[in-house]
């Protein structure tokens, strides 16, 4: 479980043409409200396809709530603007490449692609069950067999 102030990161890899978000190609991203998320993409297979998150499938870079850091030391959070860090000839100098975005209550629809190849490489960003977290409570019934019931 994240903390408000806790961060989440999900390593992006490139495999087949796609991103490869945590283990997973190309996946719908469910992205729960009131946390902040990074995305990792130190992995040399990401040369020269820079993560971009934006409002329409390719196009159009979001710009609120969100850092993107590139910085040719490893392990070094450098902000840099969205243009310098979707440029591939700075891009691929990159050691730490990173985007960051916190996603509120007002965040609207979002995509992420690659700022060279479009949405072919990427998808779409859900939000997941505004009512919270699911968790499994087990009841008693007339004191004798245990029911296990999920609530969201």
């Amino acid at each position: 479980n994240l903390l408000l102030d806790q961060t989440s990161e999900q390593v992006v890899t490139v495999a087949g043409s796609v991103y490869v978000i945590d283990g997973a190609s190309q996946p719908t991203i469910v992205l729960p409200r009131g946390f902040t998320y990074e995305f990792n993409q130190d992995d040399s297979s990401n040369d020269s396809h820079p993560f971009v998150i934006g409002t329409s499938a390719q196009s159009n870079p979001y710009a609120t709530g969100i850092q993107y850091y590139g910085s040719t030391s490893a392990n070094t959070l450098t902000e840099v603007t969205q243009s310098d860090y979707a440029n591939t000839s700075n891009f691929n100098t990159y050691a730490t490449r990173r985007v960051r975005i916190r996603i509120t209550q007002n965040t609207p629809a979002l995509f992420y692609y690659c700022s060279v190849h479009g949405q072919s490489y990427g998808g779409s960003i859900a939000y997941g069950a505004s009512s919270g977290a699911t968790f499994t409570v087990a009841k008693f019934p007339n004191g004798s067999a245990v029911e296990a019931t999920t609530i969201t």
